[in-house]
């Protein structure tokens, strides 16, 4: 994702064996975090993110200012999703539905959709995959309060579209 939390990337690298991935991607100059979301096995694993500069830039992503939406419906690509949940309180489990208008998702990376989340600069990771394998409900807990941007992903005719909320834990 893009140190001012507008761009982000879903991506699965190809496997190069020995425990090698690699993954190309052609990124406009810019920061970034990326975060590597793996579980190997007998080992633990956290996920931090990796600082990576592309070409010129001179962002500064500690002034991120994220706002929370007050419309939680997003149409994109001519694809309508509506975002409901309750309130949203620190260290309570909070539920994402997603109610996608006039469509199905389709199975996508082995889910009806993947949710992503990261605080307001970027230094969390929350990914999150739905309930069950027939609806786009979606569960977590937050350890801290503020603003977070989420990506909510659904395959829609055979296309992955992404659609962005800033939301706020209390």
């Amino acid at each position: 994702m893009s140190s001012d939390l507008n761009d982000y990337y879903h991506l699965h690298p190809e496997v190069k064996g020995q425990g090698k991935y690699v993954q190309k991607i052609d990124l406009p100059d810019g920061n970034y975090n990326v975060f590597v979301d793996i579980d190997p096995k007998g080992l633990s694993y956290s996920v931090e993110p990796i600082h990576l500069s592309i070409g010129h830039t001179n962002e500064d992503p500690s002034k991120n200012k994220l706002i929370a939406d007050t419309n939680f419906t997003k149409t994109i690509n001519g694809q309508t999703v509506e975002l409901i949940t309750d309130i949203i309180k620190m260290n309570k489990e909070v539920t994402f539905n997603f109610d996608v208008k006039d469509a199905t998702p389709e199975p996508y990376l082995g889910a009806l959709g993947h949710v992503v989340i990261t605080d307001e600069k970027g230094g969390k990771f929350i990914h999150v995959h739905p309930m069950s394998e027939k609806e786009t409900v979606f569960m977590t807990i937050f350890d801290e309060r503020g603003l977070y941007k989420m990506w909510a992903e659904f395959k829609l005719d055979g296309e992955v579209i992404v659609y962005p909320f800033v939301i706020e834990v209390q």
